[in-house]
């Protein structure tokens, strides 16, 4: 027993034998070595907090890190997010048992299957368990430091810690009780996972229980992209919805359309397995030569930029993936026909499965009523 003792890793395995329990061991080191890029993700539709001024300038991440409003260390069952980069593990003592087991967005992530669930306890694997930090995001992910490749990018014209909530109102969004309305989030590092709109109203505190009340659910089996910055046409593209499982109870969540690179390293960090996608790609897209196959998939700009020595990319591949991710995943979403007039408060967020992630984003909304408001997107 004592000799097996180093090779225990909480609930991820009940290992038998020293064969099995190395496995485990040599994937949880790889894991940590190669899974330390941030991941980004940001609202684009309607334009969140932080000064944004359109589209093209939420999306220039690599040189202004507006994307880096997330929470670190948060994984399902805990009561708090605790900053840490607890990969394969649970964040807490407090586990639970995933409830999305099907609708998985980075089903390649080991090699030994059988003995290891690499992603068993983080957001996404029971969409809205998680806990946050703040619903609107902190700047960096958490009030100190990551370990290197993973946090201590500050979004220009914020400190490491600030809070989104804080962040001044934006110019607020008018959208008429009743109606449907597009929103819509951009791709710079993909961990997968999933995502959902929230509001609350905003004379109450910003807290996950007030935008939990307010969940809002997605209008059809569709979601768009739109390339240009998002400002070009949009192509419609099957989206993936999910109720069972998620919090709320019955809450729609939806799948993050777009797959990363294969493997547990998801191309993050220059790693191998961009030949392939974790799924199905939903659209064509032309790839580059001894970087990615054609399809709309990938890891994004992010792979190139962990600022870790020896692992960013040429400039043609820089561009290519910056091309390849200039674009916006739209939705429609349905404002309630009883929702009150007045001002809110929209949370983007999205609960990663690759990392013990959940990024968000927040935007201010006038509720006008459904008899005298304008006229919804559809």
């Amino acid at each position: 027993k004592n000799w097996l003792e180093p090779f225990f890793f909480g609930d991820l395995c009940c290992c038998r034998s020293l064969a099995c329990a190395m496995k485990v061991q040599a994937m949880l080191m790889i894991a940590n070595c190669a899974l330390t890029a941030q991941g980004h993700f940001i609202m684009t539709t309607p334009l969140p907090r932080g000064g944004l001024s359109s589209k093209n300038e939420a999306m220039d991440c690599l040189h202004n890190n507006h994307c880096v409003w997330f929470n670190q260390g948060c994984t399902i069952g805990c009561s708090a997010c605790s900053g840490e980069n607890c990969l394969g593990t649970s964040c807490c003592n407090n586990s639970m048992e995933p409830t999305n087991n099907e609708n998985l967005t980075y089903p390649d992530t080991s090699p030994w299957p059988e003995v290891v669930d690499f992603t068993q306890h983080n957001p996404w694997r029971a969409p809205g368990h998680a806990p946050v930090a703040s619903s609107c995001g902190i700047a960096s992910g958490w009030y100190t430091p990551g370990v290197d490749g993973n946090g201590g990018y500050v979004p220009n014209g914020s400190s490491m810690g600030d809070d989104g909530r804080d962040l001044p109102p934006t110019l607020p969004t008018v959208w008429q009780a009743g109606s449907q309305q597009e929103v819509g989030f951009w791709i710079f590092a993909n961990h997968g996972g999933g995502y959902a709109y929230r509001l609350c109203p905003a004379t109450e505190n910003l807290t996950e229980e007030c935008f939990q009340r307010h969940h809002l659910q997605f209008a059809g089996n569709s979601s768009w992209i739109r390339y240009e910055g998002g400002n070009g046409a949009k192509t419609a593209i099957p989206a993936l919805r999910v109720t069972e499982g998620t919090s709320p109870p019955g809450a729609m969540w939806s799948r993050n359309p777009i797959p990363a690179c294969s493997t547990v390293y998801g191309g993050g960090q220059h790693q191998p397995g961009c030949e392939k996608a974790q799924f199905k790609a939903p659209m064509e897209s032309p790839g580059l030569e001894g970087v990615a196959e054609d399809g709309l998939y990938g890891f994004g700009q992010g792979r190139c930029d962990s600022q870790l020595p020896g692992q960013s990319c040429s400039d043609d591949e820089l561009d290519f993936w910056g091309k390849r991710f200039h674009f916006e995943i739209v939705d429609l979403v349905e404002i309630p026909e009883d929702l009150p007039a007045g001002r809110y408060v929209l949370s983007f967020r999205l609960d990663g499965e690759q990392t013990p992630q959940i990024w968000s984003s927040c935007s201010d909304i006038e509720i006008l009523p459904r008899k005298t408001g304008l006229r919804g997107a559809r």
